[in-house]
Parts: C-alpha cells; sequence; structure tokens
C-alpha cells in the first residue's frame, strides 16, 4: 500500500527536476515504520529521513500547532460543530504573524 502523500511528494520532485534532495519525512511513530512500510520503501527504494518519533523541537509547525491549539481553547464553548471548528482553525492560521513564527523558530533547541 503506498503511502497516502505519494502524490503530492512525487509532484514536489517534478518541480524539483528529479533533484535528491526531495526527501520524505515521516516521525518514528511505530504505524510509520511497520515492516510493510519499511519493506515499500526499501523495495522503491524511496528517499527518507530518519527521525525521531514525537519530536516537536525539531519540527517548528507542532508550536504553530500548539499556538493555534491555545488561540482556540479560549473560544471552545461556542464551537458546536466540526464546519465550526475549521472555520477556527482557518481564522487562527491566517491570524498568525510573523512574531509567531519567530518566536516558534526561536523555542527550537540548538
Amino acid at each position: 500500500m503506498e503511502p497516502a502523500g505519494l502524490p503530492f511528494f512525487k509532484k514536489i520532485q517534478r518541480v524539483q527536476n528529479g533533484i535528491e534532495e526531495v526527501h520524505w519525512m515521516e516521525d518514528g511513530a511505530r504505524y510509520h515504520n511497520t515492516k510493510a512500510n519499511r519493506a515499500w520503501r526499501m523495495k522503491k527504494a524511496f528517499p527518507s529521513m530518519q527521525w525521531p518519533a514525537q519530536s516537536p523541537d525539531l519540527n517548528p509547525i507542532e508550536h504553530v500547532w500548539a499556538i493555534i491549539k491555545k488561540r482556540i481553547s479560549r473560544k471552545r464553548n461556542t464551537i458546536r460543530t466540526a464546519e465550526e471548528m475549521s472555520q477556527a482553525v482557518l481564522k487562527e492560521w491566517e491570524a498568525l504573524t510573523v512574531a509567531d513564527y519567530i518566536k516558534c523558530i526561536d523555542s527550537m533547541q540548538e
């Protein structure tokens, strides 16, 4: 079974003209590292990076999601449906500032 993100990955590779710096990144979560997944990657010689499981310190997007979750949690009593949640996430995503991103990057350990 191919990874769900494979079509997007192939599109990125085409944009990069096959440059080998394009790598698939998965954290070390168990479901990413099953025998079937490892066998598929080996069979396809799939370029992927080793990435520690649950490593928000290495991935600033995790800090961005934390900001969004915190902001949405203030409104949790007004959100009643999945559509309202979707709209709240989109609104908070669009409200992020450069200062928010800098804060996330600065929070990463060297």
